[in-house]
């Protein structure tokens, strides 16, 4: 036995002290792991938001972005005037024209899915999905006449962004 200022410890205390503190070690370093593992999922976020924001920024896109204003352009024609227009463009100029909204709906998905960070997301790409939204409006609706799921993760993005 150990004296030690009138305390008598015995080799079983030891033992349990021994399991206490195995034990607090083994719960911080379960902590430490989880903070870790946030934080990586974090930083991922952020460089998957930021490699998209290269994706838009792109040079290369700059036809496709005018391919999808002069489809939103209703030009004094009617909704149904400009959607039978669109219609009967060659299906390369309907592609150039749908991929700027099908990016859109791409990143809300992800968005929507928690994989790209919110602020930034917002910060970047939140005005410009709202504007783009707003004039095509038009095509939106008569898109989800064919299929009620077009659209709806870019819609549901603007909504948790209170944007619409």
């Amino acid at each position: 036995m150990i004296h030690v200022a009138n305390l008598d410890l015995r080799l079983a205390d030891w033992g349990e002290i021994a399991q206490i503190a195995l034990a607090i070690t083994a719960v911080l370093a379960f902590v430490g792991a989880i903070v870790q593992i946030r934080l990586a999922r974090s930083a991922s976020r952020q460089v998957l938001t930021y490699n998209y924001t290269d994706r838009f920024a792109n040079p290369e896109l700059l036809p496709y972005h005018q391919k999808t204003i002069d489809l939103f352009n209703l030009g004094g024609a009617d909704a149904d005037q400009r959607y039978e227009a669109f219609l009967g463009w060659r299906n390369e100029d309907q592609l150039a024209a749908l991929l700027v909204p099908n990016l859109f709906e791409e990143l809300a998905g992800m968005y929507n899915q928690g994989l790209l960070h919110k602020g930034i997301t917002k910060d970047f790409f939140g005005q410009t999905a709202v504007d783009l939204w707003n004039i095509a409006s038009w095509f939106i609706e008569r898109s989800q006449q064919s299929n009620e799921r077009y659209y709806v993760q870019w819609q549901r993005m603007l909504e948790d962004m209170d944007l619409l």
